[in-house]
This record gives C-alpha cells, structure tokens and sequence, in this order.
C-alpha cells in the first residue's frame, strides 16, 4: 500500500492517502467532501473538483479518481449559499414538555425521626406535582446532592423532573430551555424555545453531512452495510446537530447547560442512522424498521453538549419509510381531531403523504428530493447560490430568477415546478408530458420562442 499527500487549496491544509481509496472516500475521511448524491457511483457529476498534480489536471470526479499520486486538490465547485425553509404556519397549543421544573417545600427531619433525605424530597414533589411519593426516582448522584442543596437554600428550591425522575437542582429563577430538530435527509433545521410558555427564540440550519455519503436514504444505507458500520454518518450528523446546539445558545445569549431537552425528528432512516442503528432491514423485503417506539435517551450519550442531565426525545417512527416527520406534521396539523377527510402531504427529499381523519389514517411515502435536487436530472440541483428558483413568460419573454442573484448554474425544484407549469401553460408540453416538436406549437407565446426547442441526444430539450 502506497500513501500521498492530498492539500487541499481552499482549507490550506494537508493528510495523508492511500492507494486503496479514491478521492472522494479520503476527503469523506477528513471531513472535507464535496456533494455526492449518488453515492460515488459516478453517475450524477456533482463530485467535481480541480486537481493539480503529475497526472491529474483540471475538473474531475472525485468518486472516480483512485489516489495514485500527491495531489492539490481544490473543493470550491462545491455548491454554496443553500437556501432553506426555515418558517412556516404555527398554531397555539399547550408546552408540555418531559422535562419541568418543580418548586419544593421540604421538610426537615426532626429529631428522633428517621426519615432519609430522599424520602422527605419524595414527600414534597408528591405535594407539588399530585403524583404519589413512590412515583419519583433519581440516581445516587442526585440523592447525595439532596442535603447540601437543601440547607443552602433554607430548604426551598427548584428540581428539574423529567417525567417522574429527578435529574438535578438549579438555582432560583434559572430558565430552562428546549430544543428541537428536523433531521432531513438534505437539511437539518433547528430551534431554541422558552422552556414555559415555547416562544421561539433562535433559529438555525444547515445541509445534512450524510450527503457526502449519497443524495438519498437507499445509498447512504447502502454504504453502512458496505462498510459494515454506520460509525461514519452517525458521527457526523451528531457533530452538525452539536454546533447547531451552539450556534442556538449563542444567538440567544443562555447558557448550553441550560437546554434541558431536545426533541428530534426525521425520517425511519434518518433516525435509524442518528443512533447509529443499522438500517438492514430497512433496505431488505419487507422493508421493516429495527425500531419504531419513541426513545428517551442522556444527550451526553449522543455527544449533544447541553446540560450533563439533559434529555434527547425521539418521536416514534410509523413504517420503514414513514418516520418521526410525519409523526411531527400529524401533530402540527392537529390531524387527530380532524373530522373531514384530509390529506397531508410532506416533500422533501423523502416525501410522505397521509390520507385521513381522526378515525383512520393511511399513508404512503416515495423518493421525491431526487427528483427536484439533481440526482438525476442533468441541470439540476439542491436550492444553492445560482439555483433557477422561480421562471415565468412575460411579455412573450423568459423571466427567471436566482438563489442569491448569482449566474445560473442549475436549476432546484422549485424552479423545475415553474419551468413544467409555464411550459404547459404556453402549449410547449402536451398534458402527456411531452415536449412538442417546434411545428407543432400554436400560441404565439410558444411560436415566438419554438428556436429553444432543441435537440439533446435524439430528444427534445427546452433551453431556458
């Protein structure tokens, strides 16, 4: 096994390779890889990088490329500026989180009582809370805590609950704060909200890292069960939601030790390949998840660094490709109370649909971020600086916009919705989804610009 040397130009740093890998596997390594949404099949061209050496110049696919020499290597074709959705409607609803914070009067033990410390705590969260004494628990750590707390506080004082378990005690008047995340299988969205009342108080988002693994769940689980771990995307899809922990505290000026819960949703794979659960049998007859209950785990076992007491809730999953998204718009849309026959519809990269009322729900799922996001469309790509996000036909004339003002250099889904809409509506396309031939066009819309009816490998192609 031979080893180079691959420096990257644009991060101005250097690491070592082998020849057992390529390109794109070592910059994976180093957490330094450009987009690779067919898995580095070689199939989709969005891996481009230029590359300097005594063999290699100019643009390459780095799936494709074996390291057989020291290379420069620079990642900035990489698509940047991505434009996410972040906002959306909100309806008022009751904050009832796991975790709370109860106020206690305990009492001190008398003399020639024998009551323990835990037991007069238990005996004033029962007063506090309705629950019975037996209900509560908490681990050593927190029971030795319990006396110095107390007789510091006059034996008063506030403990934070989740559900029945008492995880510590803070100080008088100290908020605590709630999290919650959208790991989607292109982005991750986050939110910081007041523990009480849920205001909204930071928003953050950012690209999901497992793309550099593939575009779609099936690639990214089929890489796991290539490399017979999934060690490598559940690290990195932690690191992101770690920063983004950060990114939250610091726009709203608290302290990470006080988010208390984060509460996390995705899609079955998604969730399966955050906590680092193979995905086997996702992608085998019947197509089952290893796992569709909601999970209460430590944060400091996900290596999210909130407080060390901290909580991570993991809404259930419905189906091997219905998962705790859809739980989540169920519950955004108060679908359970629903009289009328509704239907609810999630696109993304993963795209769910439930058909249904209060009484019975049925819901199907299908690939749908591919189809907008470049996988296999030629022209397209994710909603990055220069993406076609909107076109229309003015005036007999091509108007289109672009993420950011930049050049085009692609076009995402939603510019592809427009271009079908528009190229329906001015009788370029028949209901069939064909494109006409340049004399057969009828409108004088469509006439006045049949010259961008072209020929692309014997078919009909539309030039925006």
């Amino acid at each position: 096994m031979a080893e180079y040397t691959i420096t990257l130009t644009k991060e101005k740093r250097s690491f070592p390779a082998s020849d057992t890998e390529t390109l794109l596997e070592a910059l994976i390594r180093e957490q330094a890889a450009p987009d690779a949404p067919c898995g580095g099949s070689g199939t989709c061209g969005k891996c481009l990088v230029k590359v300097k050496s005594e063999k290699y110049n100019g643009v390459q696919k780095a799936c494709q490329l074996r390291v057989d020499c020291d290379m420069e290597v620079d990642t900035s074709l990489k698509a940047t500026g991505h434009s996410l959705l972040t906002e959306g409607i909100e309806r008022d609803i009751p904050v009832m989180p796991m975790i709370q914070k109860i106020s206690v009067n305990m009492d001190r033990c008398k003399v020639g009582e024998s009551y323990s410390e835990w037991e007069l705590l238990k005996r004033a969260l029962a007063r506090a809370t309705g629950k019975r004494a037996e209900e509560f628990s908490a681990s050593p750590a927190v029971i030795s805590e319990i006396y110095a707390f107390m007789e510091a506080h006059n034996y008063e004082g506030d403990v934070v609950l989740c559900k029945s378990q008492v995880l510590d005690f803070v100080e008088p008047g100290r908020t605590l704060y709630l999290a919650a995340f959208d790991i989607g299988t292109t982005s991750v969205v986050g939110y910081l909200l007041e523990g009480i009342g849920g205001k909204e108080l930071a928003v953050t988002s950012r690209l999901n890292p497992q793309s550099q693994f593939g575009a779609d769940v099936i690639a990214r689980s089929d890489h796991v069960l290539k490399a017979g771990s999934g060690d490598g995307l559940s690290r990195v899809i932690r690191t992101a939601l770690d920063e983004m922990l950060c990114e939250l505290a610091k726009k709203s000026g608290i302290e990470r030790r006080d988010v208390w819960q984060v509460a996390i949703v995705g899609n079955t794979c998604m969730n399966h390949l955050f906590l680092n659960i193979s995905p086997d049998s996702l992608v085998h007859a019947p197509y089952n998840p290893a796992s569709r209950e909601s999970m209460i785990l430590k944060a400091s076992d996900l290596q999210l660094s909130i407080h060390p007491e901290g909580r991570v809730l993991m809404l259930p999953n419905i189906a091997g490709f219905v998962g705790a998204d859809t739980v989540g718009c169920l519950l955004a849309s108060d679908f359970d109370h629903r009289e009328k026959m509704t239907l609810m519809i999630d696109i993304g990269t993963n795209g769910e649909m439930v058909l249904g009322n209060k009484d019975r729900m049925i819901t199907c799922s299908t690939a749908a971020g591919p189809a907008f996001e470049g996988a296999k469309i030629e022209c397209g790509m994710r909603g990055a600086a220069g993406a076609v996000d909107h076109i229309h036909m003015e005036g007999g004339q091509i108007v289109y916009s672009t993420i950011g003002g930049a050049e085009a250099v692609g076009i995402c889904g939603s510019g592809l919705m427009d271009v079908v809409a528009m190229l329906l509506e001015e009788g370029f396309l028949e209901d069939t989804g064909r494109l006409m031939d340049p004399d057969e066009l009828e409108s004088a819309n469509a006439q006045g610009n049949k010259d961008r009816i072209i020929k692309k490998d014997g078919k009909n192609a539309f030039a925006i």
